[in-house]
């Protein structure tokens, strides 16, 4: 298999250290930006029957760090990486040290968005998009990459997103990659 390795923010507290640590255990390795000092971000949900978010609360204060928070990983970490998988919660201006240190390494990248709004803003990014290789949107995340609001033309009683449209938003997101 290949050898992957996280980019994404943990905090310098015991949830941070034990992700960390589960990652590193099943053969992950982590690359940790906005470390010392901070807090992991954690987010407790509360949804309704349908699935869909009744409520929320947050502590996302981790991800308001500067791009300077955001290291690239080190030429020896990604020589022995064969994927690099950058979330979007550091933003464009956070991931773009990581990607292209990834494309200098010759490391395919995976991007992982986070949310509908993060995936809007990191596909606007020409260079950002230009270095991903794969990414895993969720329909609506697709839909925002590819320039919408993440809230496309439903069919069916289960409120599936038109197909056509989904490969559409494909398309134009794969073009940009």
């Amino acid at each position: 298999g290949t050898s992957a390795l996280l980019h994404t923010a943990l905090g310098d507290d015991r949830r941070g250290r034990d992700l960390a640590e589960r990652l590193e255990n099943v053969g992950v390795g982590v690359v940790v930006g906005a470390g010392a000092g901070t807090t992991t971000a954690t987010c407790t949900a509360v949804l309704d029957g349908a699935g869909d978010l009744h409520v929320s609360v947050a502590d996302l204060g981790i991800l308001e760090a500067g791009p300077e928070a955001w290291p690239a990983p080190s030429d020896a970490v990604l020589r022995d990486a064969g994927l690099l998988v950058v979330d979007t919660n550091p933003g464009p201006q956070g991931l773009l040290p990581a990607v292209r240190a990834a494309v200098r390494a010759g490391v395919d990248v995976v991007l992982e968005p986070t949310s509908v709004p993060r995936a809007a803003e990191t596909a606007q990014d020409t260079e950002l998009m230009g270095c991903i290789r794969y990414a895993t949107p969720n329909a609506d995340e697709l839909l925002a990459m590819a320039g919408g609001n993440g809230r496309g033309p439903l069919r069916g009683d289960g409120g599936e997103h038109d197909a056509a449209l989904l490969r559409d938003a494909a398309g134009a997101v794969l073009g940009r990659m």
